[in-house]
């Protein structure tokens, strides 16, 4: 049995639009394959951006393909190209079919990939859309899943993930504050030393000290 379609209306001007037709289930064959998630139905928004030219360009090859009866491979590898594409940039509406009292969570691999990233970029500027990228969903939908996951919100998360690289250059270099702060993602050593505090009770330099001592009576 053929597969519900959901229709790609592109705006070429005022009154012109490319339409495409594409085969729901391609795009749930990339969503599953992107996202790693099972059972679910993907509507793609309705109305294309006028200036995201990529798709543009693939919407007209597909179409010119499809008139001219080119191979039905080409068809279909032009057709996951879009369905890929869409699904990082165009904000689909997904739905899931699961009881309304069970909070979806990231999957394992989502969850490697989103820390993986989070601690090879932890001294830059980490953002939640970033984060989001890595696994394919929404901005919302991925601060609801990492919080249902995690127990925790991303930016606790980050935070966490900060003091604790910091913990590990104080104990195990010289480095002075600032370039602890530096290394472990904060914007100066003063925004390390309030987030520290917060923590763990006690100043970077305190903790530093504290490890050295009993680092020091172990000998």
């Amino acid at each position: 049995m053929p597969g519900r379609v959901s229709r790609i209306m592109y705006k070429l001007d005022r009154t012109q639009c490319l339409d495409s037709l594409l085969p729901t289930e391609t795009v749930n064959e990339v969503a599953k394959r992107i996202r790693d998630e099972q059972n679910r139905h993907v509507t793609l928004a309705s109305t294309i951006s006028l200036r995201d030219r990529a798709l543009l360009s693939t919407l007209k090859a597909l179409r010119l393909t499809t008139r001219d009866g080119g191979s039905g491979a080409t068809v279909r590898i032009l057709r996951l190209v879009i369905a890929a594409h869409l699904l990082h940039t165009q904000g689909i509406d997904t739905n899931l079919e699961r009881p309304s009292s069970t909070q979806v969570k990231l999957s394992k691999r989502q969850l490697r990939q989103v820390q993986q990233y989070i601690q090879f970029n932890l001294s830059g500027d980490i953002r939640i859309e970033d984060l989001a990228r890595q696994v394919g969903v929404s901005r919302t939908r991925f601060l609801r899943r990492f919080k249902a996951s995690m127990g925790k919100t991303p930016h606790k998360f980050i935070m966490e993930s900060r003091i604790q690289h910091a913990k590990s250059l104080l104990r195990n270099t010289c480095l002075n504050i600032a370039d602890v702060a530096a290394r472990s993602g904060f914007a100066h050593a003063s925004h390390l030393s309030q987030t520290f505090r917060q923590l763990h009770k006690v100043s970077p330099s305190a903790y530093r000290a504290q490890v050295s001592s009993r680092w020091a009576a172990d000998m």
